[in-house]
């Protein structure tokens, strides 16, 4: 089994005393208890989808609980990184996006604040809430683009 991560988040606990952890659901991040059925751990190469100002805060979770990894926590833990692997073959989406006045366009793949970003509807959300987007495309690994500049997008 790979090596775990686990975010609590100093300072944050429950009413009745219990810590708190950066909680992901469903794109969502949220603090909460240690609660089996959410995903609150993390591999390694997964730390890059947390928000950057909680990354410092991660710890290894066999240091952190080393009674955790029961035979329960591994299954579940198992089908959370089917889920993320699936997650992340989502990010190959590709888009083609338009810009300038003559109309050029690139072909490539964008990660939002909560992930790779999957449909066109979401990606049009995307340019209306960001000023820039960094594109990943096998022409420029990382293209920031002013969304300002895009005068169109569609999937490729």
């Amino acid at each position: 089994m790979s090596k775990r991560f686990i975010v609590p988040l100093p300072g944050l606990v429950t009413t009745d005393g219990q810590q708190q952890y950066l909680t992901n659901k469903g794109g969502t991040w949220f603090a909460s208890r240690r609660v089996e059925s959410l995903r609150q751990t993390w591999k390694w190469e997964h730390l890059d989808y947390i928000p950057e100002v909680y990354k410092k805060f991660a710890v290894d979770l066999m240091d952190y609980v080393p009674e955790v990894y029961g035979q329960f926590v591994e299954e579940f833990e198992a089908l959370m990184d089917k889920k993320m692997e699936e997650k992340m073959e989502e990010r190959n989406k590709i888009f083609l996006f338009m810009f300038g006045p003559d109309k050029d366009y690139v072909k490539g793949s964008v990660t939002g604040k909560f992930g790779p970003v999957r449909n066109l509807e979401g990606m049009k959300q995307e340019l209306q809430c960001e000023d820039f987007i960094k594109i990943e495309s096998d022409e420029a690994k990382d293209l920031l683009l002013a969304t300002k500049h895009i005068i169109g997008v569609e999937e490729a």
